[in-house]
């Protein structure tokens, strides 16, 4: 694992965005798959290899969304598959604002346990 000091900040992010940043984000678009998409890539850098802030400098395989609890890597558990697939679907298909809030917070929820098997 070598962006846990990322992942641990990026689950902070997720935490601490507001309605007012989703909405300053959006430019007061209506929301669609692609306003979500959009709003979640400017303000986490979600989404993207190259906008992602644990994907930058690493492989998949050395991120901390593909370690198990014993510290062991397994590729096919990658941040959209698996345990992980829930929340970062949650994020792409928010039909809304207020879910789009939700769904952050989910995710920095599900971050946060993943960081308690780790440790």
């Amino acid at each position: 694992m070598k962006n846990l000091v990322a992942f641990k900040a990026l689950a902070v992010l997720y935490k601490s965005i507001t309605l007012k940043d989703i909405d300053k984000s959006a430019k007061n678009l209506p929301f669609t798959k692609r306003t979500t998409e959009t709003v979640a890539n400017d303000l986490t850098g979600f989404g993207g290899h190259s906008t992602c802030p644990l994907c930058k400098d690493i492989d998949c395989g050395d991120c901390v969304y593909n370690a198990e609890d014993d510290n062991t890597i397994k590729v096919d558990d990658m941040c959209y598959k698996g345990d992980n697939k829930s929340t970062y679907f949650g994020i792409i298909n928010a039909p809304g604002r207020k879910t789009l809030k939700q769904a952050f917070q989910a995710r920095a929820k599900h971050m946060e346990s993943l960081l308690l098997l780790i440790k």
